[in-house]
């Protein structure tokens, strides 16, 4: 009786520790298809499904990180074109000053707005993450998306 006990304690541990390394390796897989970016004050956010269709997102502080995993994992934004639509009639960016109390550094924002009666602001967590997305705002736009506006991402073609 004591040695089934304790066979079935070992096999509910192990099928534990299998279900933690499991979630563990998912986690850290990040997303892999259905990729969209956006953009918070404090990072870049690229947001997408992983391999068991969960959502799942993974954040950068700056426009360089971010190229460096969109080169490692052979994805890319879409190419700047200009399309049928009206370019935003107004669009600007803007630094943000440093909030002290947190310790963080200068962060900008894009706002623009597409026939003026309309506004709309993207926060950035640094310059050249602003300046780059603000080409993406005035020739391709954005897409709503669940985190809201975004530009997809896609994988290089071979």
């Amino acid at each position: 009786m004591r040695r089934a006990f304790l066979a079935s304690l070992l096999g509910l541990m192990s099928l534990h520790l299998g279900a933690v390394v499991f979630l563990g390796s998912l986690r850290e897989q990040g997303p892999r298809f259905d990729l969209h970016l956006t953009s918070t004050s404090r990072a870049l956010v690229l947001f997408g499904k992983n391999s068991m269709h969960m959502n799942v997102y993974k954040l950068f502080d700056s426009w360089s990180q971010l190229e460096a995993h969109l080169a490692h994992e052979s994805l890319h934004l879409p190419p700047i074109s200009e399309v049928s639509q009206m370019p935003p009639t107004s669009l600007t960016v803007e630094a943000i000053a440093p909030n002290e109390n947190q310790g963080a550094s200068e962060e900008y924002k894009i706002l623009w707005s597409r026939n003026g009666h309309d506004r709309y602001a993207l926060h950035t967590p640094d310059s050249q993450s602003a300046n780059v997305l603000r080409n993406y705002v005035y020739y391709n736009g954005f897409e709503s998306s669940r985190l809201g506006l975004s530009l997809p991402i896609s994988a290089a073609t071979p």
